[in-house]
């Protein structure tokens, strides 16, 4: 029996497209090299960042248990292993896009600390989150993983 496969596609473009954004603004930041020298904003900004990582982070785990347990929920009613990449697609496309949007935005803070104070040290920001960001990109394989983290064994 051939499966038919959900298209990751318009996901994948959907994150490519935060990466070129993310990746376009930080190089438009570096090019200006930022208005000001102000290391106190700069502290006070850099404290901000980090607060806000770690709250998006915190925030993207809640959002990832909540969403596989209803996932699981539905799994355990439907009974059926039939058609599961379509069954499970909008629940891996409302985590990817939620955790990239979370990398992304997290980035452009850093970006625009960069911008605002001309500290080098935001630019860190960006680049971790260049990093989640990449790792958010869709492949078959994660979708596997994230199927198989749904129905609770080895898939396909």
């Amino acid at each position: 029996m051939e499966r038919k496969s959900a298209s990751l596609s318009p996901l994948m473009i959907v994150v490519v497209a935060m990466v070129i954004g993310l990746v376009a603004f930080t190089a438009v930041s570096l090019a200006m090299g930022g208005v000001r020298k102000d290391p106190e904003t700069a502290r006070v900004l850099l404290l901000a960042g980090v607060a806000l990582g770690v709250g998006q982070i915190v925030m993207y785990v809640a959002v990832r248990a909540t969403t596989l347990a209803k996932l699981r929920r539905k799994y355990a009613e439907r009974g059926s292993d039939e058609d599961l990449e379509t069954f499970l697609m909008p629940g891996m496309m409302q985590l990817t896009i939620i955790g990239a949007a979370m990398a992304e935005g997290w980035g452009l803070f850093g970006v625009v600390i960069h911008l605002v104070t001309g500290e080098k040290l935001a630019l860190a920001v960006p680049a971790i989150a260049l990093v989640l960001l990449v790792l958010r990109i869709p492949t078959r394989d994660r979708q596997a993983q994230f199927i198989s983290n749904v129905i609770g064994r080895p898939w396909p």
